[in-house]
């Protein structure tokens, strides 16, 4: 399996969660700050066309939660126009996985970034 090397807006993408505080357990959804970046100011997601719900389980649990030796908790899904939307940008990143990709363009503010990730992811 291959993937486009650029990201069309219409592409689903998923952010594992393994922690507790990034989601609702009363509804089951997904917190903007799981979406939040790391200190290199990119937030890694997965690419997930074609993936069944079992297979995007198995995606998180192999490459995010057991690496770190913590638990999935779910995922939170968007397309890349929303992160587009939110004036970042999603790309490839397919170092670690083939269906890896970073969320960039975020602001080195930190109040900038809680605005960014609640616009739209």
């Amino acid at each position: 399996m291959s993937l486009a090397p650029h990201i069309a807006d219409a592409e689903p993408l998923a952010r594992f969660v393994v922690e507790d505080n990034k989601f609702r357990p009363s509804d089951n959804s997904v917190k903007h700050n799981a979406f939040l970046p790391a200190n290199d100011l990119a937030t890694s997601v997965f690419r997930t066309d074609g993936l069944s719900g079992e297979q995007l389980s198995e995606l998180g649990r192999e490459q995010v939660a057991t690496p770190r030796g913590k638990t999935l908790y779910g995922w939170g899904q968007c397309v890349a126009k929303d992160v587009r939307d939110s004036e970042l940008d999603v790309v490839a990143a397919p170092t670690s996985h083939l269906r890896h990709a970073n969320i960039v363009g975020w602001s080195k503010e930190k109040s900038e970034q809680k605005l960014q990730a609640q616009a739209r992811l």
